[in-house]
């Protein structure tokens, strides 16, 4: 990773001085948020930790929390390659938890879009995530509470095509590097995932969108241990998963000051199936899980470098496994509500 970013930055400097004429341009982005369930625990362990049960395992301060974040866009736009328009970006982002310091996340990000003609375009990518804090387990070697962190590379391609006037066509690549801290390295996994979706405007007021995805998650497991007689059980976090997401957005609801108000909201339904069949892992032997994220939001233009975002959003998870326990813990419900600013420069 520490090799790969300097050569990221070189590409990027390198297309910078030499595509003329080129635009440049830069998008802030300021939010704020406020999540009802940050660690997405269960109401079984909301209970532990109202009631200070386990003191070792709930190092949070609340269990809801109001998230400050920040992203930076900054790009070029020229047409020195193909004839065509290309776009390249890098993303900064920092997410500030106000009272759990410990979930404050940063991301980098780098992206390139490429038009070779008004129909066909590609959109390369490149994220970051150097710490992601889930919550705090009890290790397989000493049974201790540790903190579940983990961090992640995200590598990915999509290629769309305006098959129709009003519809568009798109297949997106996504290959993912999941590294856990040094206490639980058999969670480390290398994710795959290929997506499917189409667009269509209905009308100039309507527009329908719909995508089918497929993920394998492969976790080391046993592969992350060299003495397994040390290991009473071998955990396997790997999984299958299907994905459908169905979005509906209407770019001009109603007027405001003679300005069009967005509106726009999504369904997504994963199915996800834990692969182990080593006995005794009780976390993910047999178990299957199904979540919904419902989310809505609305933009409104304040100028034409100004733009003001409401969203909201709710998910679920709902979990089947032989083991009773194991549905009672990992089963959950949160929602967000936020208000973002959006400047262009």
């Amino acid at each position: 990773m520490k090799k790969f970013l300097p050569v990221l930055f070189f590409v990027f400097s390198s297309i910078l001085l030499n595509a003329k004429p080129w635009d440049m341009f830069v998008d802030l982005t300021i939010e704020s948020t406020y999540n009802s369930n940050i660690l997405k625990l269960s109401d079984t362990d909301i209970s532990r930790f109202k009631n200070e049960n386990d003191t070792e395992k709930f190092k949070i301060d609340t269990l809801d929390d109001l998230v400050i974040s920040a992203k930076a866009v900054t790009g070029i736009k020229h047409r020195k390659f193909f004839g065509h328009t290309q776009i390249t970006k890098i993303t900064l982002k920092y997410d500030k938890y106000i009272n759990n310091e410990m979930k404050d996340e940063i991301m980098i990000g780098f992206g390139l879009r490429q038009f070779f003609s008004r129909k066909v375009n590609l959109y390369l990518g490149y994220f970051y995530y150097p710490q992601i804090y889930v919550n705090r387990y009890r290790g397989v070697l000493d049974d201790a509470y540790h903190d579940f962190t983990y961090a992640k590379n995200v590598y990915t391609g999509k290629l769309t095509w305006k098959f129709y006037p009003k519809i568009n066509i798109n297949y997106k690549f996504e290959f993912s590097q999941i590294y856990y801290d040094k206490c639980f390295t058999e969670y480390d996994a290398d994710n795959l995932e290929h997506t499917l979706g189409f667009t269509y405007s209905a009308s100039s007021k309507v527009r329908i969108g719909a995508r089918y995805s497929y993920k394998i998650s492969t976790a080391d497991g046993e592969d992350a241990f060299e003495n397994l007689t040390e290991i009473d059980v071998i955990k396997d976090a790997s999984y299958e998963a299907n994905i459908y997401n169905l979005s509906f957005t209407f770019p001009m609801i109603f007027f405001i000051n003679k300005l069009p108000l967005d509106f726009s909201t999504s369904i997504r339904f994963e199915q996800r199936y834990f692969q182990s069949e080593n006995a005794g892992d009780e976390y993910h032997l047999g178990r299957n899980d199904e979540t919904w994220q419902v989310k809505g939001d609305l933009e409104y233009p304040l100028s034409d470098k100004w733009k003001l975002n409401g969203f909201t959003r709710f998910e679920k998870r709902v979990t089947d496994s032989p083991y009773f326990d194991v549905e009672t813990e990992k089963e959950y419900d949160l929602y967000e509500m936020g208000l973002s600013i959006i400047i262009s420069l």
